[in-house]
Parts: C-alpha cells; structure tokens; sequence
C-alpha cells in the first residue's frame, strides 16, 4: 500500500500500517510476516507515533519444511520437518518523522530489540541414523540514531542522511 494510504492521524498521534506479507506453499507451508525489520530496518514496520515518542515493531511465523525453508542446512541424507520460523524486531525511541508530498524527513533515537529463531526436526532417510533437532537463534539490541531528509520528484530524488548506531548480538546454532 502506498504511504499516503499507510498512515493515520488520531489527534496528535500517528499511526502507520506496516507491509503485510502472507506466502503459501502448495505443500501446505505458509509464513506470515507484518512489517518484520529485516536488517534492523524499520521502514515496512507498523508505527506509532505521540507526540516526540515514536515506536515501531513487526514479526514474521512460519510453518516450513527443508524445501521451503532457507534458514536449515542443505543436507542429503534425509529431511527437515516441519520447520519452525520466527522473528520479532521492536523498537521504541523519542524523534519525529513525517512525509508531506514530495518532502520527508525525520529524526530520532530509539532502541531496537530484535529476535530470529528456527527450530527444525531432522528425518533421517535411513534407519541407522537418530533423528534430531535443528536450532538457531539470533538476538540483536541496539541503539541508533538518525536525521534524515529527501524530496522526491518521481524522476530525480535528492535526500540527507546522517546516521549512527551501535549494536551488541548474539548467535547461537546446534545441530
């Protein structure tokens, strides 16, 4: 949906609609996501803003398989199934943003929280082999700040920004 369709304004606050994502497999796999931050980008997420708070967040679910999946290893001596996907991305901070035509522009610092996890069983294909579990996890806490401004003629963009960050993570995996 468009920005100017994605936006509401309640008084002084302002809510925005986050990108809706629905995929269904044939084989009955599905993953749903609503304004997930992918690469701690906050851009399609769903947005509230009051007065100078601003909060921002999205998520993703999905039901897979080793086929669909591209988060389990590629393995040639059985299957993933089912796989379990999910990711949470939130963040919360104090700024201002608004778009107005052609002109945007905004500034903020927020903290940003984010989680991704998969959980895979492992079906062997011979009978020698135990089954097992796949996990992986990734959390991500941050803080970022950024001033930003573009105009936007459809046919030349000019746009300022300037940004900084700093971010702590942690990975784990067992398989």
């Amino acid at each position: 949906v468009p920005d100017a369709f994605r936006t509401f304004q309640l008084g002084v606050a302002s809510f925005t609609l986050g990108t809706v994502v629905v995929e269904v497999y044939t084989n009955g796999n599905f993953m749903i996501d609503l304004g997930f931050p992918y690469n701690r980008n906050f851009e399609r997420s769903f947005s509230v803003q009051a007065t100078i708070f601003i909060g921002r967040g999205g998520f993703y679910f999905g039901v897979l398989n080793g086929a669909t999946s591209t988060r389990v290893p590629l393995i040639t001596n059985g299957n993933f199934s089912p796989v379990l996907e999910l990711g949470i991305g939130l963040a919360a901070g104090v700024g201002r943003e608004f778009r107005a035509g052609i002109l945007a522009g905004g500034a903020y610092v927020q903290i940003e929280v984010v989680f991704q996890g998969v959980l895979g069983w492992f079906n062997p294909d011979s009978s020698g082999i135990a089954p097992a579990r796949y996990y992986w996890a990734q959390g991500i806490v941050a803080i970022h700040g950024k001033v930003y401004g573009y105009v936007d003629f459809k046919i030349i963009k000019v746009s300022v920004s300037l940004e900084a960050y700093a971010q702590a993570s942690a990975l784990f995996e067992s398989y």
